[in-house]
């Protein structure tokens, strides 16, 4: 299945996932991927156990990026007009 990070708590390694069908699952994870944000989009399966519960949560695509990638024209509209000084 596949769906989107809603919550991510990395002090407890565990969050929400929305389904694509619409569904809610918790999921707890190994610090391996402790730096899961909101909005990132994950492949997981839902467990046999009848619970609500996803299983081998495997990340395929920051939200970030999902972002950057369907609204490129505004971010470089964004860079064009705005000068940010370090």
């Amino acid at each position: 299945m596949t769906g989107t990070v809603q919550s991510y708590i990395p002090s407890v390694l565990s969050g929400i996932i929305q389904a694509d069908n619409g569904e809610r699952l918790r999921f707890e994870l190994g610090p391996c991927l402790i730096d899961l944000h909101g909005g990132d989009i994950v492949e997981f399966e839902r467990s046999g156990n009848g619970r609500a519960v996803a299983v081998n949560v495997v990340l395929r695509l920051r939200g970030v990026d999902l972002l950057n990638e369907r609204n490129r024209a505004l971010v470089n509209e964004f860079h064009h007009t705005v000068h940010i000084e370090a």
